[in-house]
């Protein structure tokens, strides 16, 4: 089934053959699977027809739906021994991750949240990362407050990696969250690791927050620059900056402003 196809379905289609679907895949999915299922028969036209659908998808609901299915269809690959699971795998991950980015764009954090935790439970690190920001910014379904421990557990292998998203995702759990001086002093560390190009993807996206009057944002320039991380920040100088988030939060340790 091509996306043309995908246009003249209505809900009412859509949640029939989302029932039909995920009853068959259940089905398979039985104690008896090793015995009776055969790997090499596997039908990859429900991958592609799965995938057609979530292309199209108008709704959350639809895309959840469709994230599901394709969880169940590799669980089926899985249980199966499927040589060519490697395929569904891929397709599988790159999927997600494309729902979960565009849900998250589109403010649809139900949605964003399912598919970055789908990936975070395989060892993806950007979506540990990713679902580590939602965490931190109270933006998964249902928490009124933030889980710090589970947010920090989500970032370690970001860490180990140097990855420049994990390392400020940490520091700000330390300077915004746990607040003490040598949290401040963690948090100041954890920025001066940042390579230079994973400073510059930093930049762009938490400028974005600065412009937008959120204190995250505006800390995590004064911290680049602090750092020499980037030169200038269009947002306003170390003082300045350093100024916004003392004001913002009340206080904020003094040596913030010393360019290193």
């Amino acid at each position: 089934m091509g996306d043309n196809d995908r246009g003249s379905l209505n809900i009412s289609d859509f949640e029939a053959w989302y029932d039909n679907l995920v009853a068959k895949l259940l089905d398979e999915l039985t104690e008896d699977v090793y015995l009776r299922f055969d790997s090499d028969k596997i039908d990859f036209q429900q991958v592609e027809e799965i995938i057609s659908h979530l292309n199209g998808a108008c709704s959350g609901k639809e895309k959840l739906c469709c994230l599901k299915l394709l969880e169940l269809l590799r669980m089926k690959c899985h249980y199966g021994m499927t040589k060519k699971m490697a395929y569904v795998d891929e397709e599988y991950r790159k999927k997600v991750m494309e729902s979960a980015m565009s849900s998250y764009d589109q403010k649809d954090f139900e949605t964003a949240a399912y598919a970055f935790r789908k990936l975070a439970e395989a060892d993806d690190s950007v979506a540990q990362n990713n679902l580590a920001y939602m965490i931190r910014r109270k933006q998964t379904e249902g928490r009124t407050e933030p889980s710090i421990l589970e947010a920090m557990i989500l970032l370690r292998k970001g860490i180990e990696d140097k990855d420049a998203f994990s390392l400020v995702n940490m520091a700000l759990i330390f300077a915004l969250d746990l607040g003490e001086e040598r949290d401040w002093r963690t948090a100041d560390k954890l920025i001066s690791g940042i390579s230079t190009n994973g400073a510059e993807e930093v930049f762009h996206w938490w400028k974005g927050l600065a412009n937008a009057g959120e204190l995250e944002g505006t800390l995590v320039l004064l911290w680049l620059l602090r750092h020499g991380k980037v030169k200038q920040s269009q947002v306003g100088n170390v003082k300045e900056l350093q100024k916004q988030v003392k004001e913002s939060l009340g206080k904020a340790p003094e040596w913030l402003n010393e360019i290193l």
